[in-house]
Order: structure tokens, then sequence, then C-alpha cells
């Protein structure tokens, strides 16, 4: 207290050239708050050291999110990091070290989940380019059926990765929506080629064969060809006229 300093410095001379009592006890005031200050911050300091070196030891401690704080504190018990803090204290940054083994835990679940989904998405995506090339060779038609197809990929690496899949559209899914489309590129064409083969002079009869067919389609194409090849060379024929 400001007496007891009072009773003690009495006799400084450091103490008696202050002026006024008053002011001796303004300074006095400053200097216990100033005290007060050091000490606070000092405990704070000593309380986050405690805490922090709590932490690495929960760390090199092994723990899982399922680990029980009644465990940990029968483990740890003896430790210098454990006693250093209060029981509520320990409590708290246990619960808060779990909570982020926790978040770790599910972030590295996501991490995985999305590997996995883009993995399997270039397997579709490899499997959809094996399909688009046999539609491009002619191994699939509009005709093309799933059981006929699959003995012809079975062995093969797109086809035996996107089978494994676990989510995402199935081989079957993939090639039927081939077929889906040669369908509506077949619908749009449909009345094309009737027209060819009306202006080709061909009709279905009941000894019409598919080669004959075909010959009349290719007949017709050529004659297109001729008649497009006529009309660009009179075309050119004018523009040096």
């Amino acid at each position: 207290s400001f007496d007891r300093a009072s009773r003690l410095l009495n006799h400084d001379g450091r103490w008696k050239e202050v002026e006024s009592e008053a002011l001796r006890r303004e300074l006095f005031k400053d200097h216990m708050e100033a005290l007060k200050r050091r000490r606070v911050e000092a405990e704070k300091r000593k309380q986050e050291g405690a805490v922090a070196s709590f932490k690495e030891l929960l760390q090199r401690s092994g723990l899982k999110p399922s680990s029980s704080w009644r465990k940990v504190a029968a483990k740890l018990q003896d430790e210098e990091a454990y006693e250093a803090l209060d029981r509520l204290t320990r409590l708290e940054v246990f619960q808060a070290h779990i909570r982020q083994l926790e978040e770790e835990e599910r972030q590295a679940k996501e991490r995985e989940k999305e590997a996995l989904r883009r993995k399997e998405r270039k397997n579709r995506d490899a499997f959809r380019v094996l399909l688009t090339r046999h539609r491009d060779e002619g191994s699939i038609t509009v005709h093309s059926r799933w059981k006929a197809y699959v003995p012809l990929v079975e062995d093969v690496a797109e086809y035996q990765a996107v089978k494994k899949n676990a989510s995402g559209s199935r081989p079957k899914e993939l090639f039927e929506d081939i077929i889906l489309e040669l369908e509506e590129e077949w619908e749009k064409a449909r009345p094309l080629l009737k027209d060819a083969l009306r202006a080709a002079g061909w009709s279905a009869t009941a000894d019409s064969s598919y080669e004959g067919y075909l010959e009349a389609l290719a007949g017709q194409q050529q004659k297109q060809q001729q008649l497009q090849d006529g009309e660009a060379a009179d075309g050119a024929c004018r523009l040096v006229r």
C-alpha cells in the first residue's frame, strides 16, 4: 500500500524530492498499475507456453478422433506439460485437438473422394473415346446391341477400368448413349436416303439385296458429285471469261 511504501521510503532522498504527497500517491499508483500489467502479461505468457507444450504433447501421443479424454489423461498424467495446466484448461485443449483431428480426417476423406471421382470420370471419358472410335469404324451401328458388343471389349483396358467404377454411368449406359446418337442421326438422314434411292430409281422388292441397296446409293452419290463438279467448273469458266 502507499502508507507502507511511505514508511519504507520516507528517508530516501528520491522520495522526498517529489514535491507533494498527492504527486507521490499518483506516481505510486502508476507504478503499481505497471507492475500489475507486467505480472498479468508474464502470467499470460506462462499460460500460453504451458498450453503450447500440452498441445505438442498431445500431438506426439498419436491420438485419433475417437480417443477418449479419460484414457488420454490416465496416460499423460505424469507428464510435466500435463501437470502445468489446471483440469479445465487441459480438457479444453484436448477437445480443441480432437476437433482439429476430426477436421483433418474429414478433409482427407474429401480429398480421397475427389481423387476417386476424377479417376472414375477419366475412366468414363476413355471408354467414350473407345465407343466413338468403334462407331466411326463401323463396329457399332444403329442396330448394335450390348450383349453382342461386350464380348468385343471385355478384355480391353478401357472397359475393365470403367467397369470397376463405383459411381456414375455404367459401361452399358455409355454404349446406349452412342446408340441413341446413332438413332437420332438415322432419323435425320432417313428422308435424305429415301430421296437418294428414289432418284436412283431403286425400290425395295422381295428380291432386293443389301448389296443392291448400297450400289444404288453409291451410284446416286457419284452422280451428285459429278453434278457438283460440273457446276463448279462452269462457275470457274465464268470467272475467267
